[in-house]
Protein backbone atom coordinates (compact mmCIF):
# COMPACT_ATOMS: atom_id res chain seq x y z
CA UNK A 1 0.00 0.00 0.00
CA UNK A 2 1.09 3.53 -1.29
CA UNK A 3 1.85 6.23 1.55
CA UNK A 4 -1.02 8.36 -0.19
CA UNK A 5 -3.41 5.50 -0.05
CA UNK A 6 -3.06 4.54 3.01
CA UNK A 7 -3.21 8.36 4.02
CA UNK A 8 -7.01 8.34 2.67
CA UNK A 9 -7.54 5.12 4.33
CA UNK A 10 -6.59 6.81 7.59
CA UNK A 11 -8.60 9.75 6.58
CA UNK A 12 -11.71 7.71 6.28
CA UNK A 13 -11.11 5.73 9.36
CA UNK A 14 -10.70 9.52 11.29
CA UNK A 15 -13.93 10.29 9.76
CA UNK A 16 -16.08 7.29 10.64
CA UNK A 17 -14.63 6.89 13.86
CA UNK A 18 -15.88 10.94 14.68
CA UNK A 19 -19.26 9.75 13.50
CA UNK A 20 -19.40 6.55 15.31
CA UNK A 21 -18.79 8.56 18.63
CA UNK A 22 -21.59 11.07 17.50
CA UNK A 23 -24.20 7.87 17.55
CA UNK A 24 -22.61 6.80 20.60
CA UNK A 25 -23.69 9.79 22.29
CA UNK A 26 -26.86 9.99 20.60
CA UNK A 27 -28.04 6.31 21.01
CA UNK A 28 -31.17 5.65 22.41
CA UNK A 29 -32.11 2.76 24.77
CA UNK A 30 -33.24 -0.06 23.18
CA UNK A 31 -36.75 0.32 21.87
CA UNK A 32 -39.14 -2.66 20.90
CA UNK A 33 -40.39 -2.76 17.32
CA UNK A 34 -38.95 -2.48 13.50
CA UNK A 35 -37.80 1.09 13.12
CA UNK A 36 -39.88 2.52 15.80
CA UNK A 37 -36.83 4.44 17.20
CA UNK A 38 -36.99 6.76 14.87
CA UNK A 39 -40.24 7.92 16.21
CA UNK A 40 -39.55 7.43 19.86
CA UNK A 41 -38.82 10.36 21.89
CA UNK A 42 -36.43 10.95 24.69
CA UNK A 43 -37.67 11.05 27.84
CA UNK A 44 -34.45 12.54 28.87
CA UNK A 45 -34.91 15.69 31.07
CA UNK A 46 -37.86 15.63 28.39
CA UNK A 47 -39.56 18.74 29.86
CA UNK A 48 -38.68 21.74 27.81
CA UNK A 49 -37.90 19.29 24.91
CA UNK A 50 -41.89 18.03 24.78
CA UNK A 51 -42.54 21.81 24.52
CA UNK A 52 -40.47 22.91 22.00
CA UNK A 53 -41.74 19.65 19.82
CA UNK A 54 -44.83 21.83 20.14
CA UNK A 55 -43.59 24.77 18.62
CA UNK A 56 -42.90 22.28 15.90
CA UNK A 57 -46.11 20.29 16.01
CA UNK A 58 -47.99 23.51 15.65
CA UNK A 59 -46.07 24.84 12.26
CA UNK A 60 -47.06 21.00 11.19
CA UNK A 61 -50.50 21.78 11.71
CA UNK A 62 -50.21 24.67 9.46
CA UNK A 63 -50.34 27.37 12.14
CA UNK A 64 -48.66 30.65 10.53
CA UNK A 65 -47.16 33.48 12.64
CA UNK A 66 -45.24 33.61 16.13
CA UNK A 67 -47.94 32.26 18.53
CA UNK A 68 -47.15 30.59 22.09
CA UNK A 69 -47.73 26.95 20.90
CA UNK A 70 -49.86 25.04 23.04
CA UNK A 71 -52.90 26.89 23.02
CA UNK A 72 -51.98 29.13 19.68
CA UNK A 73 -52.83 32.96 21.09
CA UNK A 74 -50.62 35.58 22.21
CA UNK A 75 -47.00 36.24 21.34
CA UNK A 76 -44.13 34.20 21.15
CA UNK A 77 -40.47 36.12 21.70
CA UNK A 78 -38.58 32.87 21.64
CA UNK A 79 -36.20 32.11 18.58
CA UNK A 80 -38.05 29.34 16.81
CA UNK A 81 -36.32 28.86 13.70
CA UNK A 82 -35.28 25.42 14.16
CA UNK A 83 -38.64 24.17 15.42
CA UNK A 84 -40.51 25.81 12.82
CA UNK A 85 -38.40 24.53 10.05
CA UNK A 86 -39.08 20.76 11.75
CA UNK A 87 -42.60 21.54 11.71
CA UNK A 88 -42.28 22.66 7.56
CA UNK A 89 -40.51 19.46 7.29
CA UNK A 90 -42.89 16.89 8.82
CA UNK A 91 -46.10 18.78 6.83
CA UNK A 92 -44.18 18.53 4.33
CA UNK A 93 -43.36 14.42 4.01
CA UNK A 94 -45.99 13.49 5.91
CA UNK A 95 -43.49 12.29 8.81
CA UNK A 96 -44.01 12.85 13.04
CA UNK A 97 -42.53 15.67 14.94
CA UNK A 98 -40.23 12.91 16.61
CA UNK A 99 -38.71 11.80 13.21
CA UNK A 100 -37.74 14.62 11.95
CA UNK A 101 -36.40 16.23 15.34
CA UNK A 102 -33.98 12.27 15.65
CA UNK A 103 -33.24 12.68 12.02
CA UNK A 104 -32.40 16.47 11.53
CA UNK A 105 -30.93 17.05 14.92
CA UNK A 106 -28.02 13.76 14.11
CA UNK A 107 -27.44 15.25 10.31
CA UNK A 108 -26.67 18.46 11.37
CA UNK A 109 -24.49 17.54 14.65
CA UNK A 110 -22.63 14.83 11.89
CA UNK A 111 -22.27 17.57 8.95
CA UNK A 112 -20.52 20.03 12.11
CA UNK A 113 -18.35 17.12 13.23
CA UNK A 114 -17.19 16.34 9.70
CA UNK A 115 -16.67 19.98 8.96
CA UNK A 116 -14.62 20.57 11.89
CA UNK A 117 -12.97 17.53 11.42
CA UNK A 118 -12.17 18.27 7.69
CA UNK A 119 -10.69 21.92 8.88
CA UNK A 120 -8.68 20.18 11.75
CA UNK A 121 -7.05 18.17 8.10
CA UNK A 122 -6.69 20.64 6.33
CA UNK A 123 -4.39 23.26 8.72
CA UNK A 124 -2.58 20.38 10.02
CA UNK A 125 -2.16 18.21 7.07
CA UNK A 126 -2.83 14.85 9.85
CA UNK A 127 -4.39 12.25 8.44
CA UNK A 128 -5.68 11.28 11.90
CA UNK A 129 -6.74 14.84 12.95
CA UNK A 130 -10.51 14.33 12.18
CA UNK A 131 -10.91 11.60 14.91
CA UNK A 132 -10.32 13.57 17.48
CA UNK A 133 -13.90 15.67 17.14
CA UNK A 134 -16.40 13.01 17.99
CA UNK A 135 -14.01 11.97 21.35
CA UNK A 136 -13.83 15.38 22.34
CA UNK A 137 -17.45 15.70 22.56
CA UNK A 138 -16.78 13.08 25.68
CA UNK A 139 -14.70 15.29 28.23
CA UNK A 140 -16.41 15.97 30.99
CA UNK A 141 -16.80 18.15 34.10
CA UNK A 142 -14.65 15.85 36.57
CA UNK A 143 -18.46 15.84 38.33
CA UNK A 144 -17.70 11.62 38.92
CA UNK A 145 -14.30 12.19 40.85
CA UNK A 146 -15.16 14.87 42.72
CA UNK A 147 -19.27 14.63 43.32
CA UNK A 148 -20.10 10.89 42.74
CA UNK A 149 -22.48 11.89 40.09
CA UNK A 150 -21.67 12.79 36.21
CA UNK A 151 -23.35 16.19 36.46
CA UNK A 152 -22.48 19.14 39.17
CA UNK A 153 -26.00 20.83 40.36
CA UNK A 154 -25.47 24.03 41.14
CA UNK A 155 -28.67 27.09 42.76
CA UNK A 156 -31.94 26.26 41.71
CA UNK A 157 -32.30 24.37 38.41
CA UNK A 158 -28.55 24.84 36.95
CA UNK A 159 -26.47 22.27 35.99
CA UNK A 160 -22.93 21.97 34.79
CA UNK A 161 -22.16 18.57 32.62
CA UNK A 162 -20.17 17.81 29.55
CA UNK A 163 -21.09 18.54 25.57
CA UNK A 164 -22.36 15.17 25.96
CA UNK A 165 -24.96 16.65 28.40
CA UNK A 166 -26.48 18.81 25.41
CA UNK A 167 -26.31 17.02 22.04
CA UNK A 168 -28.51 13.87 23.12
CA UNK A 169 -31.79 15.74 23.25
CA UNK A 170 -31.36 16.84 19.42
CA UNK A 171 -32.96 20.15 19.94
CA UNK A 172 -32.31 23.91 18.58
CA UNK A 173 -29.29 23.95 20.92
CA UNK A 174 -27.70 21.20 18.97
CA UNK A 175 -28.65 23.02 15.78
CA UNK A 176 -27.15 26.37 16.95
CA UNK A 177 -24.14 24.97 18.27
CA UNK A 178 -23.20 22.63 15.30
CA UNK A 179 -23.85 25.89 12.75
CA UNK A 180 -21.73 27.98 15.30
CA UNK A 181 -19.17 25.04 15.16
CA UNK A 182 -19.27 24.91 11.15
CA UNK A 183 -18.89 28.73 11.41
CA UNK A 184 -15.81 29.16 13.80
CA UNK A 185 -14.51 25.93 11.72
CA UNK A 186 -14.27 27.79 8.42
CA UNK A 187 -13.14 30.59 9.96
CA UNK A 188 -10.26 28.87 11.38
CA UNK A 189 -9.54 27.44 8.13
CA UNK A 190 -9.75 30.71 6.63
CA UNK A 191 -7.14 32.49 9.27
CA UNK A 192 -4.78 29.30 9.57
CA UNK A 193 -4.82 26.95 6.54
CA UNK A 194 -3.50 27.49 3.49
CA UNK A 195 -3.36 30.66 1.73
CA UNK A 196 -6.97 31.70 -0.50
CA UNK A 197 -7.50 33.93 -2.56
CA UNK A 198 -9.41 37.28 -2.08
CA UNK A 199 -12.41 35.88 -3.67
CA UNK A 200 -12.53 32.34 -2.17
CA UNK A 201 -11.57 34.25 1.00
CA UNK A 202 -14.67 36.19 1.44
CA UNK A 203 -17.22 33.42 -0.10
CA UNK A 204 -16.24 31.54 2.76
CA UNK A 205 -16.25 34.35 5.49
CA UNK A 206 -19.84 34.70 3.62
CA UNK A 207 -20.92 31.28 4.72
CA UNK A 208 -19.74 31.80 7.94
CA UNK A 209 -21.31 35.04 8.70
CA UNK A 210 -24.55 33.42 7.83
CA UNK A 211 -24.38 30.62 9.66
CA UNK A 212 -23.52 32.53 12.96
CA UNK A 213 -26.23 35.27 12.12
CA UNK A 214 -28.91 32.09 11.37
CA UNK A 215 -28.30 31.13 14.79
CA UNK A 216 -30.08 34.65 16.77
CA UNK A 217 -33.08 32.74 14.89
CA UNK A 218 -32.42 29.11 16.31
CA UNK A 219 -30.76 29.75 20.53
CA UNK A 220 -30.11 32.65 21.89
CA UNK A 221 -27.91 31.85 24.33
CA UNK A 222 -25.45 29.62 21.58
CA UNK A 223 -25.60 33.23 19.38
CA UNK A 224 -23.95 34.52 22.15
CA UNK A 225 -21.43 32.74 22.94
CA UNK A 226 -20.80 32.12 19.06
CA UNK A 227 -20.34 36.15 18.37
CA UNK A 228 -18.57 36.63 21.07
CA UNK A 229 -15.70 33.89 20.22
CA UNK A 230 -15.98 35.49 16.47
CA UNK A 231 -15.74 38.85 18.00
CA UNK A 232 -12.66 38.76 19.99
CA UNK A 233 -10.98 36.68 17.95
CA UNK A 234 -11.29 39.21 15.25
CA UNK A 235 -10.18 41.84 18.03
CA UNK A 236 -7.40 39.78 19.01
CA UNK A 237 -5.63 38.70 15.66
CA UNK A 238 -6.04 42.81 15.38
CA UNK A 239 -4.13 43.70 18.95
CA UNK A 240 -1.78 41.20 18.04
CA UNK A 241 -0.64 42.23 14.57
CA UNK A 242 -0.70 45.63 15.22
CA UNK A 243 1.00 45.56 17.91
CA UNK A 244 -0.53 48.99 19.27
CA UNK A 245 -0.09 50.07 23.03
CA UNK A 246 -2.56 52.51 22.47
CA UNK A 247 -5.24 50.01 21.31
CA UNK A 248 -4.37 47.52 24.16
CA UNK A 249 -4.77 50.31 26.66
CA UNK A 250 -8.12 50.58 25.11
CA UNK A 251 -9.38 47.53 25.10
CA UNK A 252 -8.06 46.97 28.40
CA UNK A 253 -10.24 50.08 29.59
CA UNK A 254 -13.43 48.71 27.72
CA UNK A 255 -13.35 45.76 29.91
CA UNK A 256 -12.66 47.86 33.54
CA UNK A 257 -15.57 49.73 32.35
CA UNK A 258 -17.78 46.71 30.94
CA UNK A 259 -17.10 45.29 34.77
CA UNK A 260 -17.60 48.16 36.65
CA UNK A 261 -20.27 50.06 35.45
CA UNK A 262 -22.22 47.18 33.36
CA UNK A 263 -24.74 46.66 36.51
CA UNK A 264 -25.69 50.55 36.50
CA UNK A 265 -26.13 50.38 32.59
CA UNK A 266 -28.13 47.10 33.05
CA UNK A 267 -30.55 48.74 35.30
CA UNK A 268 -31.08 51.70 33.14
CA UNK A 269 -31.51 50.17 30.09
CA UNK A 270 -31.59 46.19 30.81
CA UNK A 271 -29.62 42.71 30.65
CA UNK A 272 -30.16 41.98 27.19
CA UNK A 273 -28.81 45.68 25.59
CA UNK A 274 -25.97 45.65 28.16
CA UNK A 275 -24.24 42.94 26.00
CA UNK A 276 -23.25 45.64 23.55
CA UNK A 277 -20.80 46.66 26.18
CA UNK A 278 -19.13 43.29 25.76
CA UNK A 279 -19.31 43.84 21.87
CA UNK A 280 -17.78 47.54 22.31
CA UNK A 281 -14.74 45.94 24.14
CA UNK A 282 -13.58 43.98 21.03
CA UNK A 283 -13.70 47.43 19.03
CA UNK A 284 -10.44 48.39 19.17
CA UNK A 285 -9.15 45.50 18.18
CA UNK A 286 -11.43 44.93 15.22
CA UNK A 287 -10.43 48.53 14.21
CA UNK A 288 -6.75 47.17 13.67
CA UNK A 289 -8.10 44.64 11.39
CA UNK A 290 -10.53 46.92 9.57
CA UNK A 291 -8.10 49.73 8.73
CA UNK A 292 -6.46 47.29 6.24
CA UNK A 293 -8.84 44.30 5.70
CA UNK A 294 -12.05 46.13 5.36
CA UNK A 295 -12.63 44.85 2.23
CA UNK A 296 -12.72 41.13 3.15
CA UNK A 297 -15.20 42.48 6.47
CA UNK A 298 -17.78 44.59 4.83
CA UNK A 299 -19.89 41.30 3.28
CA UNK A 300 -19.82 39.13 6.17
CA UNK A 301 -20.54 41.82 8.57
CA UNK A 302 -23.48 43.03 6.41
CA UNK A 303 -24.71 38.71 6.05
CA UNK A 304 -24.14 38.61 9.52
CA UNK A 305 -26.65 41.28 10.36
CA UNK A 306 -28.79 40.56 7.96
CA UNK A 307 -29.97 37.21 9.20
CA UNK A 308 -29.54 37.90 12.83
CA UNK A 309 -31.86 41.03 13.13
CA UNK A 310 -35.27 39.14 12.17
CA UNK A 311 -35.23 38.12 15.51
CA UNK A 312 -33.37 40.89 17.06
CA UNK A 313 -36.39 42.85 15.70
CA UNK A 314 -39.04 40.67 17.25
CA UNK A 315 -37.16 40.64 20.99
CA UNK A 316 -36.90 44.47 20.84
CA UNK A 317 -40.69 44.98 19.50
CA UNK A 318 -41.20 43.18 23.16
CA UNK A 319 -39.05 45.18 25.37
CA UNK A 320 -40.20 48.33 24.23
CA UNK A 321 -43.83 46.87 24.79
CA UNK A 322 -43.18 46.13 27.89
CA UNK A 323 -43.89 41.95 27.32
CA UNK A 324 -44.56 40.66 30.94
CA UNK A 325 -43.23 37.49 29.48
CA UNK A 326 -39.88 39.22 28.79
CA UNK A 327 -39.69 40.72 32.29
CA UNK A 328 -40.47 37.03 33.53
CA UNK A 329 -37.39 35.57 31.58
CA UNK A 330 -35.13 38.32 32.48
CA UNK A 331 -36.12 37.93 36.54
CA UNK A 332 -35.76 33.71 36.26
CA UNK A 333 -32.19 34.51 35.07
CA UNK A 334 -30.90 34.78 38.81
CA UNK A 335 -29.73 32.51 41.11
CA UNK A 336 -28.47 30.45 37.74
CA UNK A 337 -24.95 31.83 38.31
CA UNK A 338 -21.64 29.53 38.11
CA UNK A 339 -19.55 29.79 41.50
CA UNK A 340 -15.80 30.88 40.61
CA UNK A 341 -14.74 27.03 42.26
CA UNK A 342 -17.17 25.29 40.12
CA UNK A 343 -16.20 26.96 36.79
CA UNK A 344 -12.61 26.09 37.71
CA UNK A 345 -12.88 22.48 38.89
CA UNK A 346 -15.23 21.78 35.98
CA UNK A 347 -13.46 23.23 33.00
CA UNK A 348 -10.27 21.73 34.04
CA UNK A 349 -9.65 18.87 31.79
CA UNK A 350 -10.48 22.19 28.67
CA UNK A 351 -8.11 24.51 30.49
CA UNK A 352 -5.43 21.82 30.20
CA UNK A 353 -6.16 21.22 26.67
CA UNK A 354 -6.46 25.18 25.86
CA UNK A 355 -2.52 25.46 28.04
CA UNK A 356 -0.98 22.84 26.44
CA UNK A 357 -2.30 24.13 22.85
CA UNK A 358 -1.23 27.70 23.95
CA UNK A 359 2.48 26.72 25.09
CA UNK A 360 2.94 24.76 21.86
CA UNK A 361 2.28 27.54 20.05
CA UNK A 362 4.72 29.37 21.33
CA UNK A 363 8.04 30.30 19.36
CA UNK A 364 6.16 29.70 15.85
CA UNK A 365 5.99 32.83 15.12
CA UNK A 366 3.87 35.76 12.93
CA UNK A 367 2.18 32.12 11.34
CA UNK A 368 0.63 31.45 14.46
CA UNK A 369 -0.64 34.84 15.46
CA UNK A 370 -4.20 33.27 14.27
CA UNK A 371 -4.07 30.43 16.57
CA UNK A 372 -3.37 32.29 19.60
CA UNK A 373 -5.59 35.11 18.94
CA UNK A 374 -8.54 32.18 18.44
CA UNK A 375 -7.24 30.70 21.88
CA UNK A 376 -7.13 34.16 23.63
CA UNK A 377 -10.50 34.78 22.37
CA UNK A 378 -11.82 31.93 23.91
CA UNK A 379 -10.08 32.59 27.34
CA UNK A 380 -11.99 36.09 26.96
CA UNK A 381 -14.95 35.11 25.99
CA UNK A 382 -15.39 31.91 28.44
CA UNK A 383 -14.37 34.22 31.04
CA UNK A 384 -16.85 37.21 30.57
CA UNK A 385 -19.88 35.12 29.38
CA UNK A 386 -19.63 32.36 32.58
CA UNK A 387 -19.83 34.96 34.90
CA UNK A 388 -21.87 37.64 33.14
CA UNK A 389 -24.23 38.46 36.16
CA UNK A 390 -21.42 39.55 37.75
CA UNK A 391 -21.34 42.93 35.35
CA UNK A 392 -24.76 43.52 34.17
CA UNK A 393 -25.34 40.84 31.10
CA UNK A 394 -27.20 38.49 33.71
CA UNK A 395 -28.48 35.70 31.52
CA UNK A 396 -28.32 32.07 32.43
CA UNK A 397 -24.27 32.49 33.44
CA UNK A 398 -24.65 28.57 33.37
CA UNK A 399 -26.36 28.05 30.01
CA UNK A 400 -23.60 30.40 28.65
CA UNK A 401 -20.76 28.06 30.10
CA UNK A 402 -22.11 25.07 28.66
CA UNK A 403 -22.34 26.71 25.26
CA UNK A 404 -18.69 27.87 25.63
CA UNK A 405 -17.45 24.72 26.54
CA UNK A 406 -18.95 22.99 23.59
CA UNK A 407 -17.80 25.53 21.32
CA UNK A 408 -14.07 25.51 23.28
CA UNK A 409 -13.79 21.58 22.61
CA UNK A 410 -15.15 21.75 19.01
CA UNK A 411 -12.82 24.52 18.11
CA UNK A 412 -9.80 23.00 20.56
CA UNK A 413 -9.96 19.69 18.52
CA UNK A 414 -8.47 21.24 15.38
CA UNK A 415 -6.02 23.51 17.12
CA UNK A 416 -4.65 20.31 18.81
CA UNK A 417 -4.11 18.59 15.97
CA UNK A 418 -2.35 21.77 14.44
CA UNK A 419 -0.12 22.18 17.58
CA UNK A 420 1.10 18.97 17.57
CA UNK A 421 1.83 19.15 13.31
CA UNK A 422 3.83 22.21 14.51
CA UNK A 423 5.28 20.16 17.63
CA UNK A 424 6.71 17.65 15.24
CA UNK A 425 8.68 20.00 13.06
CA UNK A 426 10.30 21.56 16.03
CA UNK A 427 11.52 18.06 18.19
CA UNK A 428 13.18 20.79 20.33
CA UNK A 429 9.64 22.12 21.52
CA UNK A 430 7.91 19.14 21.69
CA UNK A 431 10.14 18.46 24.68
CA UNK A 432 9.97 20.90 26.74
CA UNK A 433 8.76 20.44 29.96
CA UNK A 434 6.08 23.21 30.27
CA UNK A 435 4.84 21.27 27.55
CA UNK A 436 5.22 17.90 28.42
CA UNK A 437 3.78 18.54 32.01
CA UNK A 438 0.63 20.09 30.19
CA UNK A 439 0.26 17.52 27.42
CA UNK A 440 0.10 14.97 30.33
CA UNK A 441 -2.23 16.75 32.37
CA UNK A 442 -4.54 17.19 29.62
CA UNK A 443 -4.26 13.12 29.50
CA UNK A 444 -4.94 12.63 32.82
CA UNK A 445 -8.33 15.49 33.11
CA UNK A 446 -9.78 14.17 30.24
CA UNK A 447 -9.18 10.69 30.59
CA UNK A 448 -11.18 11.04 34.36
CA UNK A 449 -13.74 13.29 32.95
CA UNK A 450 -14.36 10.37 30.60
CA UNK A 451 -16.06 8.75 33.69
CA UNK A 452 -18.59 11.45 33.34
CA UNK A 453 -20.00 9.88 30.06
CA UNK A 454 -19.61 6.67 31.22
CA UNK A 455 -22.54 7.20 33.66
CA UNK A 456 -23.97 10.02 31.55
CA UNK A 457 -25.00 6.96 29.62
CA UNK A 458 -26.42 4.85 32.09
CA UNK A 459 -28.85 7.39 33.07
CA UNK A 460 -29.70 7.86 29.44
CA UNK A 461 -30.87 4.31 29.71
CA UNK A 462 -32.57 4.43 32.74
CA UNK A 463 -34.37 7.56 31.30
CA UNK A 464 -36.60 5.89 28.85
CA UNK A 465 -38.19 7.55 25.81
CA UNK A 466 -41.99 8.26 25.02
CA UNK A 467 -43.15 6.10 22.05
CA UNK A 468 -45.33 8.35 19.82
CA UNK A 469 -45.65 5.07 17.91
CA UNK A 470 -47.86 3.24 20.59
CA UNK A 471 -51.58 2.87 19.62
CA UNK A 472 -52.86 5.67 22.55
CA UNK A 473 -51.36 7.90 20.50
CA UNK A 474 -52.31 7.19 17.49
CA UNK A 475 -56.04 7.02 18.97
CA UNK A 476 -55.21 10.27 20.66
CA UNK A 477 -54.87 12.06 17.06
CA UNK A 478 -57.72 10.12 15.35
CA UNK A 479 -60.44 10.47 18.63
CA UNK A 480 -59.30 14.89 18.28
CA UNK A 481 -59.03 14.94 14.33
CA UNK A 482 -62.46 16.92 13.92
CA UNK A 483 -62.32 18.88 17.33
CA UNK A 484 -61.82 22.40 17.10
CA UNK A 485 -60.80 24.11 19.76
CA UNK A 486 -58.96 23.68 22.74
CA UNK A 487 -58.53 20.13 24.33
CA UNK A 488 -57.69 19.59 27.86
CA UNK A 489 -56.52 16.40 29.10
CA UNK A 490 -57.66 14.17 32.64
CA UNK A 491 -55.07 12.22 34.62
CA UNK A 492 -52.65 10.36 32.78
CA UNK A 493 -52.88 12.35 29.86
CA UNK A 494 -50.04 14.76 29.89
CA UNK A 495 -50.86 17.94 27.81
CA UNK A 496 -47.41 17.85 26.76
CA UNK A 497 -47.57 14.60 24.74
CA UNK A 498 -51.14 15.27 24.03
CA UNK A 499 -50.27 17.95 21.64
CA UNK A 500 -47.44 16.21 19.78
CA UNK A 501 -49.92 13.77 19.54
CA UNK A 502 -52.54 15.67 18.20
CA UNK A 503 -51.18 18.78 16.85
CA UNK A 504 -54.30 20.64 18.07
CA UNK A 505 -54.45 23.29 20.37
CA UNK A 506 -54.00 22.22 24.05
CA UNK A 507 -54.69 24.04 27.53
CA UNK A 508 -51.14 24.43 28.75
CA UNK A 509 -47.89 26.57 28.19
CA UNK A 510 -44.33 26.33 29.28
CA UNK A 511 -43.84 29.92 31.12
CA UNK A 512 -40.48 29.91 30.30
CA UNK A 513 -40.95 29.48 26.44
CA UNK A 514 -43.96 31.66 25.65
CA UNK A 515 -47.50 32.91 27.53
CA UNK A 516 -51.30 32.57 26.27
CA UNK A 517 -53.62 35.47 26.10
CA UNK A 518 -55.44 34.10 28.51
CA UNK A 519 -52.80 33.43 31.12
CA UNK A 520 -54.50 33.15 34.49
CA UNK A 521 -57.31 31.17 33.02
CA UNK A 522 -55.52 28.36 31.69
CA UNK A 523 -53.13 28.84 34.65
CA UNK A 524 -56.09 27.45 36.52
CA UNK A 525 -56.25 24.55 34.37
CA UNK A 526 -53.29 23.32 34.86
CA UNK A 527 -53.39 23.58 38.38
CA UNK A 528 -56.11 21.61 38.26
CA UNK A 529 -55.24 18.73 36.59
CA UNK A 530 -51.61 18.69 38.58
CA UNK A 531 -53.92 18.24 41.70
CA UNK A 532 -56.22 15.20 39.73
CA UNK A 533 -58.94 17.89 40.00
CA UNK A 534 -61.93 18.01 38.06
CA UNK A 535 -63.15 21.78 37.40
CA UNK A 536 -65.79 22.53 34.17
CA UNK A 537 -65.90 25.66 35.50
CA UNK A 538 -62.31 26.74 35.30
CA UNK A 539 -62.48 24.72 31.80
CA UNK A 540 -65.09 27.19 30.48
CA UNK A 541 -63.47 29.95 31.91
CA UNK A 542 -60.39 28.75 29.76
CA UNK A 543 -62.49 28.24 26.57
CA UNK A 544 -61.41 24.50 26.62
CA UNK A 545 -63.69 22.42 23.89
CA UNK A 546 -62.88 19.49 24.93
CA UNK A 547 -61.50 16.98 27.51
CA UNK A 548 -59.61 13.56 26.95
CA UNK A 549 -59.85 11.04 30.00
CA UNK A 550 -58.17 7.10 29.57
CA UNK A 551 -59.71 4.09 31.51
CA UNK A 552 -55.88 2.70 32.15
CA UNK A 553 -55.44 5.49 34.59
CA UNK A 554 -55.41 4.85 37.92
CA UNK A 555 -57.19 8.18 38.97
CA UNK A 556 -60.65 8.82 37.90
CA UNK A 557 -62.52 11.90 37.61
CA UNK A 558 -66.38 11.88 37.61
CA UNK A 559 -67.04 13.19 33.90
CA UNK A 560 -69.54 11.28 33.09
CA UNK A 561 -73.09 12.44 34.48
CA UNK A 562 -71.69 16.11 35.20
CA UNK A 563 -73.71 18.89 33.80
CA UNK A 564 -72.28 20.98 30.76
CA UNK A 565 -70.20 17.74 30.26
CA UNK A 566 -71.31 15.41 26.86
CA UNK A 567 -69.81 12.25 25.84
CA UNK A 568 -68.49 13.18 22.08
CA UNK A 569 -66.72 9.49 21.31
CA UNK A 570 -64.20 7.06 22.55
CA UNK A 571 -61.67 4.74 21.51
CA UNK A 572 -60.04 1.89 22.41
CA UNK A 573 -56.21 1.11 22.10
CA UNK A 574 -53.80 -1.79 22.37
CA UNK A 575 -50.43 -2.69 21.97
CA UNK A 576 -47.00 -4.12 23.81
CA UNK A 577 -47.43 -0.59 25.19
CA UNK A 578 -50.48 -1.14 26.89
CA UNK A 579 -54.18 -0.74 26.31
CA UNK A 580 -57.38 1.17 27.20
CA UNK A 581 -60.42 3.07 26.28
CA UNK A 582 -59.71 7.12 25.08
CA UNK A 583 -62.92 9.11 25.64
CA UNK A 584 -63.40 12.68 24.31
CA UNK A 585 -65.72 14.69 26.41
CA UNK A 586 -67.41 18.21 25.06
CA UNK A 587 -67.36 21.13 26.97
CA UNK A 588 -70.77 22.49 26.94
CA UNK A 589 -70.57 26.68 27.42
Amino acid sequence: MSAAVRRRVVLLASFLFSQAVVLLILRMPAVPGDGSWLKAFRSYFSFDQLSYAAIASTTASGVSGLPEPFTETGQSYYPSLWYRILGWLASLTGSSVPTLWTVAGWAILALAVGVVGWVGYRISRQAWAPALVGPALTIGTLSIVTHDYWYLTLESHATLWGPFGSLYVLNAEVAGASLVAMALAIGLRVVAGPPLGRRATVVWLVVAAAMLGLVANIQTYTFFAGITIALAWLAAIGLMRSRSRALLIATAALVVVTLVAGSRVSAAIGGLATFGLLVLCTLPGIWAVARSQWRLLVAPAVVLVLFAVPQALIVARGILDKDPFLTYRQDASQLLGVPWWAALVSSAPVIAVWLFAVLAERGTGERSVPVRAGLAALAFATLMLTFNDWWGFAQEPYRLWLAMMMQSLLLLAPIVALSIARLRERPAAARSPWVVAAAGAAVVLVGLSVLDFGAFRAYVKDSGVVRFDAARYAAMATLTEQTTGLISGGPCVDPQELKVATRKPVAYYNQGIAWPDNKAAIDAVVSDWRSNAFNPDALRAAKVGYLITDSACGTTWPVEGTMGVAKAGSLDYADDAGSGTLTLWRILT
